[in-house]
């Protein structure tokens, strides 16, 4: 058992402000632990989703330069001169088939008549994803010879293999809004994203950051802008379900937290409740010893197969002290007294207040001298004490044989018989010699 217990104090009633001060703190206490995760949780997908863009993005530039590229090729003399010669074409043609699986086919189909170009009209600078549809997934770009028509290059483009490159749910937007690439299902390809979404296309178009999270009700979108040479604008977009950015389970865990650490406390007030209970009915509140409640438990647990020593204490003419200096003096000669016994005893033994001035020490040694020891140490402790009003001590030792209560009358005896011989002494039975050393 722990003796020293802390003294029983009456603590006053929490003010208002202090009892406002610490509702704030546990206000941002709860928003702190609840948005922290969250927000790392949330910013952790938000990059993942950002990245799957940004690779979008270098897909989509690559696939646009070859584009660029292979619809040049109308423009050169491998083109011009292959009615004449196709043999460059051709191994042209077979090269590049054999190098990727983005581009089904190409082809030159050449007219029977040519056509005469009054007009030079240049060709549409405009990406060819611009011109892109599902239905008719094969391009043509004119081929001219001294100012006429003489055939076209056909390009055909594998669109599978191009959506293979996009990750779900996932649109690239031109600057109308149409989609030139779809695996979103409600926006299919060449379908205006305005018409379905206008609050995030006028948020897209309003926003100055190149790469962002618009966040809406069930669903946010990741985005990014990419500025193509022809000084357009295309807008890469991730439609993200509400729980990919945080999963459903967090609030379950968040609850189960919470949760545990509210039974937590509670178990906490509780025990700490049932400990100051405990306090409150087995200590003293003036000294924080034991008190007699305690004694009376503590006894009938005690087993006789053990050494036990009862010895009572009483403070000799403490009403004396009372008279000469008032009772808040005779209080801290009390404290005093317990203070001294409390440093004499062990975590094996016990020690009482039982009275006003009354004490109980119950020691567990082996023989009388051992006990004697102690008991005399305390007394000497208490009279050589210097501060404060200088008092002294009577005790009775006896053995503890089981009967508890007989023991502390013969201990009380003894006491009396202390006083009765002079006082700031302790007196003992006489035992055989078999059990006295």
């Amino acid at each position: 058992m722990i003796l020293n217990q802390p003294y029983i104090t009456n603590t006053p009633e929490l003010s208002s402000s202090s009892l406002e001060l610490k509702c704030l703190f546990l206000a941002l206490c709860i928003v702190f632990l609840v948005n922290t995760p969250m927000s790392y949780i949330k910013s952790g997908r938000e990059d993942a989703f950002a990245k799957q863009l940004i690779v979008l993005e270098h897909t989509y530039l690559i696939h646009d330069k070859i584009l660029r590229l292979l619809s040049s090729i109308s423009k050169t003399d491998i083109a011009q001169s292959y009615q004449k010669n196709p043999k460059p074409f051709n191994e042209l043609r077979e090269s590049f088939l054999a190098s990727q699986d983005l581009i089904q086919n190409i082809a030159i189909h050449l007219v029977d008549k040519p056509s005469a170009k009054t007009t030079k009209k240049p060709i549409n600078s405009a990406s060819p994803y611009q011109r892109w549809n599902p239905n008719y997934p094969t391009h043509n770009y004119p081929i001219y010879h001294d100012r006429q028509q003489i055939g076209s290059l056909s390009i055909t483009l594998n669109l599978s293999k191009f959506a293979n490159y996009q990750a779900p749910n996932t649109l690239v937007l031109d600057d109308q809004s149409n989609a030139v690439m779809s695996t979103f299902d409600p926006v299919t390809q060449g379908k205006p994203f305005v018409s379905l979404y206008p609050r995030a296309w006028y948020d897209l178009q309003a926003t100055q950051r190149p790469t962002g999270l618009l966040e809406y009700e069930t669903r946010s979108i990741s985005y990014r802008k990419v500025h193509l040479p022809e000084n357009r604008t295309l807008f890469l977009l991730r439609v993200i379900d509400n729980n990919e950015l945080v999963p459903p389970y967090f609030y379950l865990i968040l609850f189960l937290g919470s949760a545990l650490v509210a039974i937590s406390v509670y178990v906490y007030r509780m025990r700490k409740s049932r400990a100051k209970l405990t306090q409150m009915t087995y200590c003293d509140s003036l000294t924080g010893l034991y008190n007699r409640h305690y004694l009376t438990k503590v006894v009938e647990q005690i087993s006789t197969q053990q050494h036990y020593w009862i010895c009572m204490f009483d403070i000799d003419h403490f009403k004396q002290v009372n008279d000469a200096y008032g009772h808040d003096i005779g209080d801290n000669v009390i404290k005093h007294v317990s203070h001294m016994m409390k440093n004499r005893v062990r975590n094996t033994d016990y020690a009482f207040r039982i009275g006003g001035e009354e004490f109980v020490v119950i020691l567990n040694v082996e023989s009388l001298g051992d006990a004697l020891s102690i008991v005399q140490r305390i007394r000497s402790d208490v009279e050589y004490y210097t501060t404060g009003p200088q008092v002294t001590i009577s005790g009775g030792l006896c053995c503890f044989d089981g009967q508890w209560q007989e023991c502390l009358k013969q201990a009380d005896t003894l006491l009396y018989q202390a006083k009765q011989r002079g006082r700031n002494q302790i007196c003992y039975p006489p035992l055989p010699l078999n059990q006295a050393s």
